[in-house]
Order: structure tokens, then C-alpha cells, then sequence
């Protein structure tokens, strides 16, 4: 079985799908036209559900070598506690603490301690879909103390979390969502070669 591509679908899919059913069932009273009609729409709508990632549902199946030490059991109960409005915190397991902040249709914030953080932020390309989708996901691990100065690291993944490594072209706005993040690495550098001399 492949891979799964975590993606919204939409209405507009399953009635598509029906009347293609339909369409099988009865095609002695349909005219050809109508049954590739259905199959268009089915088609049409199948690659507009692709078009989106569901954060949620990918999250969820985030593979472990991603944060080793919070299991899968872990990011569930994470999602729970946010969504019942308490405190979404668990223990982890190098006998700390990890909090998810904030949990949106295109992004995660979890404290994964003191000195660290991670964002995962779903972005539009703005060239051919990658497995199947037309957005990646960002996942920006950012490290230092609030009175320190950040820094950050950023890998690019699919759908089907298949890591990229090649460069992925993006829209204009997914770009500016990232700059921040880049722009913390730059100073971060910058202030490594200045202290040098």
C-alpha cells in the first residue's frame, strides 16, 4: 500500500464519485457523454482535494526521528488537551515538559523545552505538486532562551513527510512567512564571524 497524502477532501468529490457510480450502474440510460462527464468531475475534484495539507491529520502521523523523545501518543494527547481547552502538555521523554501553543489550519507551535522550539508551517508552491500536493511543510526547529538570541533551522518535507532536499520553489507570501526565520539564522551567524575578530 503507498504512502498516504494527508489531504482535505471535498464535497464537491464525493458527489462527483457518486454520480460516476451512478453513472456505471445506469449507463444503458445515460448517453456516453454523461459518463465521461462524471468521470471529469471526479477527476477535477480528486486533484482539488490534493491541493491542501491537513495539519491535524499530519501531525499526527509525523514520523519519530523527526522529535525522537515525543511519541506518537504523545502529538495525540497534545492535540486533545488543546482542543478541550486545557493546558496542552505532556511529559516527554527526556523527563521533560512539551507544550503546543497554538494549533491552526497552517501552523504548530510546540515549546519542546526551555532552549527550544518548533513551527511547522504549511506553505504553496508555486511549481508542480509534490506527491500529490500542492503545498510542503516547513519545519523550522528554532534554539536559544527568550534572552538569547535565536537561531534556526529549516527542512522542507512533502505531503507524505518525504524530506526535501532540493529546492522547492514557493509563493511569494510562503517565502515572506519564512523570512523571519531565516533572517534569526543570518544575525545569528553574522554575530559568530563579528565576535571572531
Amino acid at each position: 500500500m503507498g504512502e498516504k497524502c494527508y489531504a482535505k477532501t471535498s464535497r464537491s468529490q464525493g458527489f462527483s464519485l457518486c454520480l460516476c457510480v451512478f453513472a456505471y450502474k445506469n449507463s444503458p440510460a445515460l448517453t456516453v457523454r454523461a459518463a465521461l462527464l462524471a468521470v471529469l468531475l471526479t477527476a477535477v475534484a480528486t486533484l482539488h482535494a490534493q491541493d491542501t495539507i491537513s495539519l491535524r491529520d499530519a501531525f499526527r502521523q509525523m514520523p519519530d526521528t523527526i522529535v525522537p523523545y515525543l511519541t506518537k501518543t504523545n502529538r495525540l494527547d497534545l492535540i486533545d488537551f488543546l482542543d478541550a481547552g486545557m493546558q496542552a502538555e505532556v511529559a516527554n521523554a527526556l523527563s521533560g515538559h512539551t507544550t503546543m501553543t497554538a494549533l491552526t489550519a497552517d501552523s504548530l507551535t510546540l515549546q519542546l523545552s526551555q532552549g527550544s522550539r518548533l513551527d511547522i508551517l504549511v506553505l504553496p508552491t508555486a511549481g508542480q505538486p509534490i506527491d500529490s500536493c500542492r503545498q510542503v511543510m516547513a519545519v523550522v526547529l528554532t534554539f536559544g532562551a527568550e534572552e538569547e538570541q535565536h537561531e534556526s533551522s529549516i527542512t522542507l518535507y512533502s505531503a507524505k513527510w518525504r524530506k526535501l532536499h532540493h529546492q522547492v520553489p514557493l509563493t511569494a507570501a510562503a517565502e515572506q512567512r519564512l523570512e523571519p526565520y531565516r533572517r534569526l539564522t543570518m544575525l545569528k551567524w553574522y554575530d559568530k564571524v563579528i565576535n571572531k575578530h
